[in-house]
């Protein structure tokens, strides 16, 4: 299973996940797939796998205190509309289409 969320979307994602890991067990959200974009998200519980694709320049990704996931994809651009969804999947396309054929 793969969860693409955007900007507000990955603090819902990452709380509904949370709530699941807590009234399931880590099990229930094993290998969960997230490739989140322009994310404030201090915290993803443990057993996800998790891609954060963030503009340098996005200040809604500043939010998140400056903590880089494993697989964090930084990269500058976009201009001064850098939190714009259009704009990330332009720029990581191919990466997140690759993300996802591994998802399956």
């Amino acid at each position: 299973m793969a969860i693409l969320p955007y900007s507000q979307g990955n603090l819902i994602a990452s709380n509904a996940l949370t709530a699941v890991a807590l009234a399931d067990g880590l099990q229930a959200i094993r290998g969960v797939m997230v490739i989140s974009f322009g994310s404030p998200c201090r915290f993803w519980p443990p057993g996800i796998r998790h891609h954060n694709f963030a503009f340098a320049n996005d200040p809604v990704t500043w939010l998140d205190g400056g903590l880089v996931d494993i697989g964090d994809r930084r990269k500058t651009g976009a201009g001064l509309v850098a939190h714009r969804l259009e704009g990330y999947l332009q720029s990581f396309r191919d990466q997140v289409n690759k993300l996802l054929t591994l998802a399956g």
